[in-house]
């Protein structure tokens, strides 16, 4: 589960969730769940209802969801409908849900979302609202890593590196809905980074319409339904990262004090295996480190974040290294779900030569690793 709390919607730790659009019916109606898998599934809940007074200026709530798979993304602008109706109706907002299988460990180099909203309403050939980037549309800028919820937008999912991965965005218009007498069409501009085969782009839109309205979904089909599993992607030095050295852990030698260590299964990593640690309080995880030439190079480690993660301290050659921030340990943790995060190390003085990085176990816990990075310096 990734847990938000908003204003229309809240999805819950324990896998409740609650709506709170207000769902007008004239005469009757009816709620039926389709399981379109081959496993049993046992729900609850319940349905609060009011009385209303139907009459012409009543909207029936509608909730349109569609993906597309395999998409060539970055060859040029995509435009992707999220709705086009006719009729007479209120947009009321839109999630976006994201597989971007790029390789580049930094938002700045493997960011999906350079592309702009466009709004256009009863028969315009040219868009009143023309954003400026879907991140400014969800409401964060600079291609932002971070979860984060509120009454109207949220990011409650973004697996890493980065941008990368599985990403979920969301925005509510409520204070802002969009109204259309005769007709809407609301698309997304897809424009990544840099050119991203096999991107899934999913997305649902909100709205309100008379009963005569129509727009131009289909039914759903089980395919539109698969979450497509992340390939095995190697690091690229793009954007942030252009001119990284890239070290795959499993390569690098590791060695542990104690706990067990192994070559794990973990299907968020870039290389879709990570060097696993069960990390035992005060014992040393150590890797084998090539760095290139001498300098005050920047170390930064794609490690699983997940709930159960240990806290951990690093050493170079022995010598203790802060993280960004001057932090002297860092938490391998997350609140819910599983993620692949980068962990900054301070730059540290280096000569060219393999050095001893290791990491030492503070809090006991796990500790996942895709891959080490050296940037650019």
């Amino acid at each position: 589960m990734n847990p938000f709390i908003g204003l229309p919607f809240t999805v819950a730790a324990d896998g409740g969730m609650t709506c709170r659009f207000v769902m007008p019916f004239a005469r009757s109606v009816r709620l039926e769940i389709v399981n379109h898998t081959q496993a049993s599934v046992r729900l609850s809940g319940s349905v609060l209802l009011g009385t209303w007074a139907w009459d012409d200026r009543s909207l029936y709530f509608r909730a349109k969801w569609r993906a597309d798979h395999d998409l060539a993304a970055g060859v040029g602008v995509i435009d992707l409908p999220y709705l086009v109706a006719l009729g007479r109706g209120v947009f009321v907002g839109c999630a976006a849900m994201i597989v971007n299988p790029s390789g580049a460990p930094m938002a700045a180099g493997n960011w999906w979302g350079e592309g702009d909203e466009k709004l256009l309403v009863d028969g315009e050939t040219v868009p009143s609202t023309f954003g400026t980037g879907s991140e400014d549309y969800f409401n964060y800028s600079w291609s932002r890593p971070d979860l984060f919820s509120h009454p109207y937008c949220g990011q409650p999912l973004d697996s890493g590196p980065d941008t990368s991965g599985y990403v979920s965005n969301h925005r509510f218009q409520i204070m802002d809905a969009v109204p259309f007498e005769r007709s809407l069409a609301f698309h997304m501009e897809l424009w990544t980074h840099n050119p991203t085969p096999g991107l899934s782009y999913a997305r649902i839109a909100y709205h309100y319409a008379r009963p005569d309205a129509v727009d131009d979904h289909r039914a759903l089909m089980p395919s539109d339904l698969k979450i497509p599993a992340l390939p095995k992607r190697e690091p690229r030095a793009l954007g942030a990262a252009s001119g990284a050295r890239f070290y795959i852990a499993q390569e690098c030698r590791p060695e542990a004090t104690a706990g067990r260590l192994e070559n794990a299964l973990e299907p968020l990593a870039t290389q879709l295996r990570v060097v696993r640690w069960a990390a035992v309080k005060g014992a040393r995880m150590k890797l084998r480190l090539p760095i290139e030439k001498d300098g005050r190079a920047p170390i930064k480690l794609v490690a699983v974040h997940r709930p159960g993660g240990a806290v951990v301290r690093a050493f170079l050659d022995g010598q203790p290294v802060r993280f960004a921030g001057r932090a002297e340990t860092v938490a391998l943790r997350s609140a819910h779900a599983v993620r692949v995060l980068n962990v900054h190390l301070a730059p540290v003085e280096v000569k060219a030569g393999t050095h001893e990085l290791a990491l030492e176990c503070v809090e006991e816990g796990v500790v996942g690793l895709d891959y080490i990075w050296v940037g650019r310096y």
